[in-house]
């Protein structure tokens, strides 16, 4: 399997692994909302249940769950893009296929070649 192979199922790995994480992150988000909305329709105070809901901890996991996604679909996209060129395919093209400007593509590639570089 060609290296460039080999990093595309890396990122798309990692990819995939970061959505499960928002998944569960989100998921936790909302069992921790639905137990705080609970408790004030049954009178609690707003503070009150603020202060008793783990709200330092979900924010902290929520930031670095949104971090790990956001880099990681920036990785796959410069990757695929990268693969997409290698196989002969034009900016303008990758531009129509996806629904962003040829410039977007453009600025895409130059990342890629950078990153490739180092």
């Amino acid at each position: 399997m060609a290296e460039s192979t080999e990093r595309i199922i890396e990122v798309m790995q990692e990819l995939i692994d970061a959505h499960r994480l928002a998944r569960d992150t989100l998921g936790a988000n909302e069992e921790v909302l639905v137990a705080g909305l609970e408790a004030i329709r049954s009178g609690a105070g707003v503070v009150e249940t603020l202060e008793a809901a783990p709200a330092n901890a979900q924010r902290r996991a929520t930031q670095e769950m949104l971090e790990r996604l956001v880099a990681a679909r920036h990785q796959f996209r410069l990757y695929l893009i990268g693969a997409c060129i290698d196989a002969g395919m034009s900016p303008r093209e990758i531009a129509a296929d996806w629904g962003i400007s040829r410039q977007r593509v453009d600025q895409f590639v130059q990342e890629f070649k950078r990153v490739v570089a180092d």
